[in-house]
């Protein structure tokens, strides 16, 4: 009777401390490898959510632009104080032509921003945008600056035979990660008319 108890004794062993360190060693090492992992994965995912946002902002802009150039009847870029100002002005309607103003102001303020705002008159886009105030003025883009070889957003010359060419050269992170996306883009107007117009009379 003794022995038989004495062998049920010996043979309910567990773990040995030993192996209980061995199994959380490796267990440590294996959380380590996937949390590394989903870390990655996690910083990729930001990186390429900024990147496609600023991507998409840039490439709104360009079309903005270049769209009402293309059907300009005159336009205005001009230097201010923080920026710039480019003026389009353009003629439509149906029954009656009208002239509309568009504009896009860029400033450096505030890390770089695009702003864009439509009026009737020159004297509406006169009142800039500050401090978070629009306006009237639309927050395009957030996070923009340009080229250091070129140091100006837009660019613009006049050819011989009057046509306006304006370029844009610009980077643009809007989620501020780091890794801003590089837009580049030029077009050119119809034949400008520079008579007089209520978009230019300031």
């Amino acid at each position: 009777m003794a022995q038989s108890r004495s062998a049920q004794v010996t043979s309910d062993g567990g773990f040995t401390l030993v192996e209980l360190l061995v199994y959380v060693a490796f267990a440590v090492i294996v959380l380590t490898l996937v949390g590394g992992m989903l870390i990655s994965t996690l910083t990729a995912e930001k990186d390429i959510v900024s990147r496609s946002e600023s991507t998409t902002a840039g490439q709104s802009v360009a079309q903005s632009v270049h769209s009402a150039v293309r059907n300009s009847a005159r336009l205005l870029l001009s230097p201010t104080d923080t920026g710039q100002l480019l003026v389009v002005s353009s003629v439509g309607g149906a029954a009656v032509l009208a002239t509309s103003c568009e504009a896009w102001y860029y400033t450096d303020v505030d890390g770089g921003a695009l702003y864009f705002k439509r009026a009737d008159l020159a004297a509406d886009l006169l009142e800039k945008p500050s401090a978070g105030v629009g306006n009237g003025w639309i927050l395009l883009v957030q996070g923009m600056e340009p080229l250091a070889y070129v140091d100006e957003v837009f660019t613009d010359s006049i050819s011989a035979a009057g046509t306006a060419t304006v370029s844009l050269s610009f980077t643009a992170d809007v989620v501020n990660q780091g890794s801003p996306i590089v837009i580049e883009s030029t077009t050119t107007s119809r034949e400008v008319s520079w008579g007089p117009t209520t978009c230019f009379e300031s």
